[in-house]
C-alpha cells in the first residue's frame, strides 16, 4: 500500500513539474531589420527587445539580425528563424513584395509575422510611420522656404514601401507649386551617408544652381550636406525624414543647410508592434492589422521639443 502511495506521489510530482515547465516555456522572437548601422533601425531593434521584455515579463528569447538591404541574406535569416521555431517574427523587409514567399512559409508554420517600418506582403500585422505624410510635409516646408520657386531634386533610396511613399508624398506636394522645377528624383542613395554624398555630388555637378533637396532619410541627408560643404556652397536647402539625434544637433546649431527633418517615433512603433503581436499570439484577434503612426516636422523653430527620437514637450 505504501509503495503504491509513493508511486502515485512520484507520478503527481512529475505531472506538476511538466505542467510548470510547459507554463514557463519562453517565447522565441526573431527580429530581422534592413540596416542596424542606421540609428533609426538600431533604436527600433532595442525598443522591440525592451517591449518584448516588458510584455512577457522577461519570458522570451530575442534574436536580432541585419540584412543590410540584401534580400538573399534576409531570406536566409528568416529561413533560419523558421527552422529554429520562433513564435513571432518582426521584419523590416529588404523588398516589399519579393519577401512574400518566405513570409507565407513562416505563417504556414504557425509563426506570427509583424512588418515594422517597411510594409511586406502577407504579414499578420504591419506597423509603420505615415511615410506619405512625412514626404508631404517635408517638401511643403522646403517649397515654402524657397518661396515656391526654384530647382529641386529628390535623393531617393531602395525600392521599399517607406521610401516609395515618402517620395510619392514629396512629389505630390511639389506638384502644387507651378514655379518649382523637380529636376531629378531617381538617384539612389541606398539610404546611406556615402550614397547621399555621392548623389549630391553628382546633382551639384549637373545642376550647380540647385535650390533644394529632399533626402529620403537622415543618413543620406547628412551625406548630401557633406557634399555641399566639400564644394564650399551653402545651397541647396535640405529636408529629410527621421529627426535623428545627429540631425537635431544640426538644426540646433542653425548653421547648416539641412533645415528640417520629419520625426519618426521608433518607441511608439515598437510598443504598438509588440502589443499587437502578443495580442495576436494570445488569440485576441485573427484578422490582419495595419497601424500608421503620424509624423511631425522638426525645424529650427521647434527642435527644442524633440530629443532622442521622442517629443519631449
Amino acid at each position: 500500500m505504501r509503495s503504491k502511495w509513493l508511486q502515485c506521489l512520484i507520478c503527481l510530482f512529475f505531472s506538476i513539474s511538466s505542467i510548470a515547465a510547459a507554463g514557463e516555456k519562453k517565447l522565441n522572437i526573431g527580429i530581422s531589420l534592413v540596416d542596424l548601422s542606421n540609428p533609426f533601425f538600431s533604436i527600433l531593434a532595442r525598443e522591440i527587445s525592451n517591449e518584448v521584455e516588458l510584455g512577457t515579463g522577461g519570458n522570451a528569447n530575442v534574436l536580432i539580425r541585419s540584412s543590410a538591404y540584401d534580400l538573399t541574406r534576409q531570406i536566409s535569416q528568416l529561413g533560419a528563424f523558421i527552422e529554429e521555431g520562433v513564435d513571432i517574427l518582426f521584419i523590416a523587409a529588404s523588398e516589399t513584395e519579393a519577401i512574400a514567399p518566405v513570409i507565407r512559409h513562416a505563417r504556414e508554420n504557425g509563426i506570427i509575422v509583424v512588418a515594422v517600418d517597411i510594409e511586406a506582403v502577407g504579414t499578420d500585422i504591419s506597423v509603420s510611420s505615415d511615410n506619405f505624410q512625412a514626404g508631404t510635409i517635408a517638401c511643403e516646408y522646403l517649397a515654402g522656404q524657397l518661396s515656391g520657386k526654384g530647382k529641386v531634386a529628390i535623393i531617393n533610396g531602395s525600392p521599399i514601401s517607406s521610401v516609395i511613399h515618402r517620395v510619392d508624398g514629396c512629389r505630390n506636394s511639389l506638384k502644387q507649386y507651378q514655379n518649382i522645377d523637380l529636376v531629378s528624383y531617381e538617384r539612389n542613395s541606398s539610404g546611406t551617408f556615402s550614397g547621399g554624398l555621392e548623389s549630391m555630388t553628382y546633382l551639384l555637378l549637373e545642376y550647380p544652381d540647385l535650390d533644394g533637396v529632399f533626402a529620403i532619410n537622415d543618413p543620406s541627408a547628412l551625406g548630401a550636406e557633406e557634399a555641399a560643404r566639400q564644394m564650399n556652397i551653402d545651397r541647396p536647402l535640405i529636408t529629410s525624414v527621421d529627426a535623428s539625434p545627429e540631425v537635431l544637433k544640426r538644426l540646433k546649431s542653425g548653421k547648416s543647410n539641412l533645415i528640417a527633418s520629419v520625426a519618426q517615433f521608433p518607441h511608439i512603433m515598437a510598443r504598438k508592434a509588440v502589443r499587437l503581436a502578443l495580442e495576436k499570439q494570445s488569440g485576441e484577434f485573427q484578422q490582419q492589422r495595419t497601424e500608421l503612426i503620424p509624423t511631425k516636422l522638426v525645424t529650427v523653430s521647434n527642435v527644442a521639443k524633440f530629443s532622442q527620437w521622442q517629443e519631449v514637450e
